[in-house]
Order: C-alpha cells, then sequence, then structure tokens
C-alpha cells in the first residue's frame, strides 16, 4: 500500500501539471531588429514593439512547456469566425511573426499557454489556459505594462530606433521606462557581424503587474553580449498609441462571471 503511494506521488511530482511556476514573462520582440538578421515576409516591419508571447516561468526550476491538454487551438478560419472581434483585432495588430501571425499564436499558445494555471485575470469564467482566455490575458499585460515602449523609450531616456548603444546604457533606459528590471536578448547579423536588439523580456506576478521580486532573474537571462555594442534597428515614424483599441480603459477589459 505505502509503496503504491510512493510511486503515485513520485509519478504526479513529475507531470507538468503540477510543476505550476513562479511568475509570467512577458516576451517583447523588436521587428525591425529580426528582420536585420532573419528573413521576413513583413515589409517594412512595424515600429513597435510587438506581442512574442507570455511564458509561464520559474525561478529555480525548468521552466513548464507543452503542457498536457484536451483543448485544440482552433483553425485560423474559426478564429477569424468566432473569437472576440476586438481581442482579434488587436492580436493582429500587435503581434508579429518572419513567417505567419497564425503559426506564432498556435506555438506560443502550445508551448507556453497550456501551461497557464487557474482562471484567467481578465475573463474569471474560463480557465487560464484556453486559447481564447491566454490572448486575452496576453494583450492585457501588453497593454497594462508596454504599450508604447518605443515612444517611452524616447522621450523618457533619449534611446530611439537606427542608432547603436552601449548594451548596458539600453538595458538601462529600458529598466528605467518599465519601472523594474528587464532582459534583453540579441541576434547577430551575418551581414554586419553586430548585434542587433530583437527582444525585451518583462516579469510579471500572477496577475500580470510588473513587479521587483524577479529582478534577480532578469540579471541572468538576458541573452546579449554585455561588453559590445548593440543595434537598436530601424526608425520611429509615430506615436503608437492610435493603434490600439483597447488600451483607453484597460478596468473595463476585465470581467468576471
Amino acid at each position: 500500500m505505502f509503496t503504491h503511494i510512493f510511486i503515485f506521488l513520485m509519478i504526479f511530482s513529475l507531470s507538468p501539471l503540477s510543476l505550476g511556476y513562479d511568475f509570467l514573462a512577458l516576451s517583447l520582440s523588436w521587428p525591425k531588429g529580426y528582420c536585420a538578421t532573419l528573413p521576413c515576409t513583413s515589409s517594412p516591419p512595424p515600429n513597435i514593439f510587438t506581442l512574442h508571447g507570455l511564458w509561464p516561468s520559474n525561478i529555480n526550476q525548468t521552466d513548464p512547456q507543452s503542457c498536457p491538454h484536451t483543448i485544440q487551438f482552433p483553425d485560423n478560419s474559426v478564429i477569424e469566425k468566432t473569437w472576440n472581434h476586438d481581442l482579434l483585432t488587436n492580436m493582429k495588430k500587435i503581434t508579429f511573426s518572419p513567417k505567419t501571425q497564425f503559426s506564432l499564436w498556435k506555438h506560443e499558445w502550445t508551448f507556453h499557454g497550456t501551461c497557464m494555471e487557474s482562471k484567467s485575470v481578465t475573463h474569471s469564467q474560463l480557465d487560464a489556459a484556453d486559447p481564447q482566455a491566454y490572448y486575452f490575458d496576453s494583450i492585457y499585460a501588453y497593454f497594462k505594462n508596454a504599450n508604447d515602449l518605443v515612444s517611452k523609450l524616447a522621450g523618457e531616456a533619449n534611446v530611439k530606433p537606427g542608432q547603436e548603444y552601449d548594451a548596458i546604457t539600453l538595458l538601462n533606459a529600458v529598466n528605467k521606462v518599465i519601472g523594474s528590471d528587464v532582459s534583453i536578448k540579441c541576434r547577430v547579423s551575418s551581414h554586419d557581424n553586430k548585434q542587433h536588439l530583437v527582444e525585451v523580456i518583462l516579469y510579471l506576478d500572477k496577475n500580470l503587474q510588473h513587479t521587483n521580486v524577479f529582478d534577480a532573474v532578469a540579471k541572468f537571462r538576458s541573452r546579449c553580449d554585455m561588453k559590445k555594442k548593440i543595434i537598436y534597428a530601424g526608425s520611429h515614424l509615430r506615436a503608437s498609441k492610435e493603434l490600439y483599441l483597447m488600451s483607453y480603459h484597460l478596468d473595463d477589459y476585465i470581467y468576471s462571471a
């Protein structure tokens, strides 16, 4: 009897569903950086930091990925017909992929969204791992914590696209604007052999608020050579606030059962 219970507990403890997570990583892509280092189908790439994904993450153990699930990600035609119109409009405007947006949406939910636990923050009647709920929460997290980041970097830290910066200068500028430590990721271009900014990652609690609790995590998750300069590719054409439909009244965007 004891042996059976012990084996059951061991199996249960190894299940991805039981791992849980400590925080959420909100990953933002800088499309012009990606397109300076990879082939892109979008021309020109957008001049905003776009939503890459919302990732359940841990401090001292492996981050959960591709958790067992019974819900399947719907086909693009189903999404177009059945998903919330405002949600889908914003997903199209603030997500970017060198391939297709749909492939990005499906990938992010399959690898990360399936590991979301409990109920949705924005739609408490839905499980957080439901595909549409996952994107309701992801879009809300983006608006709440990272909206109009390009303009804020330019206005508050004098850091503008199309320039090259010392790595620590660029990182400190983003930390200042966000209000807590972030991580940055770079890719080296085969054209100029220089590193380009491609990603900024914020650390949020489970209520989708940024917090200083995870500053220590941010320090070791950056993927840039901090001894070299970083190219912040592109040019800032206009403020991005005009793109968003749901950025003005965030509290109205949270629904309860």
